[in-house]
């Protein structure tokens, strides 16, 4: 099936949506947002999380000059689930997105658990990535510790393993709130955050893009999402040092929701990465930080491909 970009919608204020007609049929949606003709990046969403959102406000790559490209997983949003799919799937998915817009080399940039799906499309395609940004990643979870590396979310990856159609059910639920009663959205949303985290999600901007996030993540029910766990539950198909980077890493000292050693793994697994360690910050570090992270894009993509390796 020939590949190519069925709808763009134009949105003054959200930015452009599209969705793309990838090989196997399947639709991949995405929005932009920026300077069309800046360096591109493209971020992969958490879960909660989808293409619509806008970390430091929706103008900010405008601001700094970057294409910004939010891209919705399978069964997120307006992508078309992917039975069986695996983290090694994605690269594939996104290089016939960066195809269809006419980019040729492109960072990433994944927040929490879209931190494993940027490191998969720079070991897939090093010569194409001119850097890998991780905000809050999560690290691989199939290794001798097991869940217990997890921090305070450890109980819900354990239902997706032992249960997955119940979190299924949970997250059709969590969805159902979000439309119908936001407020009861938000209370779980910020349940057992630490303080770090509650300042950040209770602003008005970011409490509102959470409720989209989750609005958007359960379009299709629940179903994304728990299989979106189970894909990074699963083995990876290859070693975080097997990534050639330039890799940047940043993580709270105060993250609630993930252990902070998932950042100091990734510090003495990659050959060349820079752990940002941010005292005070929590989970949600990216509201504050995607400044930095675009600022960093254009010189990231002044590199020479394959610099890294």
């Amino acid at each position: 099936m020939e590949v190519g970009i069925e709808k763009e919608t134009r949105k003054a204020d959200a930015g452009i949506e599209g969705e793309l007609r990838l090989r196997d049929g399947r639709i991949l949606a995405f929005l932009e947002r920026g300077d069309p003709s800046g360096q591109p990046l493209l971020y992969f969403h958490g879960i909660p999380g989808c293409r619509l959102d806008a970390w430091g406000g929706a103008g900010l790559a405008a601001r700094t000059g970057v294409r910004l490209i939010g891209v919705d997983r399978p069964g997120f949003g307006n992508s078309d689930p992917s039975s069986g799919r695996t983290l090694l799937d994605w690269p594939n998915d996104v290089s016939q997105l960066v195809d269809a817009l006419g980019i040729k080399r492109f960072a990433v940039v994944g927040f929490s658990a879209g931190g494993p799906y940027a490191l998969a499309c720079g070991y897939r395609m090093p010569e194409r990535v001119s850097s890998i940004f991780v905000m809050a990643g999560l690290g691989p979870l199939d290794g001798p510790e097991g869940l217990g590396i997890l921090g305070d979310v450890a109980g819900m990856w354990r239902l997706v393993q032992r249960r997955p159609w119940v979190m299924t059910r949970m997250f059709g639920v969590y969805g159902f709130f979000a439309r119908h009663f936001p407020p009861m959205s938000h209370r779980i949303s910020v349940r057992g955050l630490a303080p770090a985290d509650l300042e950040v999600v209770e602003r008005p901007q970011v409490a509102a893009g959470l409720l989209q996030a989750v609005t958007e993540m359960t379009r299709q029910g629940g179903r994304g999402a728990t299989q979106d766990m189970q894909v990074l539950l699963s083995a990876w198909g290859f070693r975080p040092d097997e990534v050639r980077g330039p890799v940047r890493v940043w993580q709270g000292d105060q993250d609630s929701l993930l252990r902070t050693s998932f950042g100091d793994s990734y510090g003495s697994a990659v050959a060349d990465c820079i752990v940002t360690r941010c005292a005070d910050a929590g989970h949600f570090l990216l509201e504050d930080r995607m400044a930095d992270v675009l600022g960093l894009v254009g010189i990231a993509a002044t590199a020479p491909a394959g610099a890294a390796s």
